[in-house]
């Protein structure tokens, strides 16, 4: 009778978890389609997977948004995550948390009308997406709806997000993303010039100029309708996405 051979411990690993699914790895499906991004790897997509135990120590050495940046760096590849648009973002963070705990995310609302507190839970692989649509331009080009001056803007990336995350500083550096205004006899490129000419625009001009930097009508539906069960009114909420979301739950 022959002897089995003696196994390597590499082959006792795999044969003790066998029945323990492999790390899963999706390709992203951007709310931009990922049109204005370029693989570091051209043979290859760009993909997320699941956070590790060893992503998770790392995260405890950061607050905040560096959080959900660290998370990103680590989960997001084969492309500079510096050029994750806003709308793709939040798409990448809630595919982080579905590839990590499950599509189920289950919490606690608070009723606006009674107060009452209730549990909720969310199937977050479901919430829709409104993509950007194809050929979608950028810089893109459109006439403002007061002044009628031609704007050519460019869109907001992660790697400038700072410039653009509060409506203040929205304000202050618009110009940075403008990439000329016109009418009908002069274009302008010169940078301290479209500042100036930015801060005299009318209100609905610029507030078209800040959606056309960074449009808020495409990405992840995060809204969905919560019904009381207690005062039974019916009222569109949004997944509250505190620290539990990164969570089992």
């Amino acid at each position: 009778m022959s002897e089995k051979p003696e196994l390597s411990q590499e082959d006792i690993l795999e044969d003790l978890f066998k029945s323990v699914p492999k790390d899963v790895e999706v390709v992203a499906d951007f709310p931009s389609r990922g049109q204005f991004y370029k693989p570091l790897d051209a043979s290859k997509e760009i993909t997320i997977t699941p956070l590790t135990f060893a992503i998770e120590k790392k995260l405890v050495n950061y607050e905040g948004e560096e959080v959900l940046d660290c998370m990103i760096k680590n989960c997001l590849h084969n492309m500079d995550y510096r050029q994750l648009l806003p709308m793709d973002k939040l798409y990448v963070l809630i595919k982080i948390r579905e590839l990590s705990w499950g599509a189920d995310f289950s919490s606690t609302v608070t009723c606006p009308f009674c107060g009452v507190q209730d549990p909720i839970k969310i199937l977050i692989s479901e919430l829709p997406i409104k993509y950007l649509p194809e050929d979608y331009p950028n810089p893109i080009e459109r006439e403002l709806p007061v002044s009628k001056l031609t704007i050519k803007v460019r869109l907001v990336d992660q790697g400038s997000l700072d410039y653009m995350d509060t409506l203040e500083k929205s304000d202050i550096n618009a110009w940075r993303f403008v990439e000329s205004i016109s009418n009908s006899e002069r274009t302008v490129k010169d940078k301290k010039t479209i500042q100036k000419a930015i801060q005299r625009l009318p209100l609905p001009d610029r507030h078209t100029m800040l959606k056309l930097i960074s449009p808020p009508d495409y990405g992840i539906e995060t809204n969905f309708l919560y019904e009381c069960e207690k005062c039974e009114k019916t009222i569109e909420m949004e997944v509250p996405f505190s620290k539990d979301f990164f969570t089992m739950s």
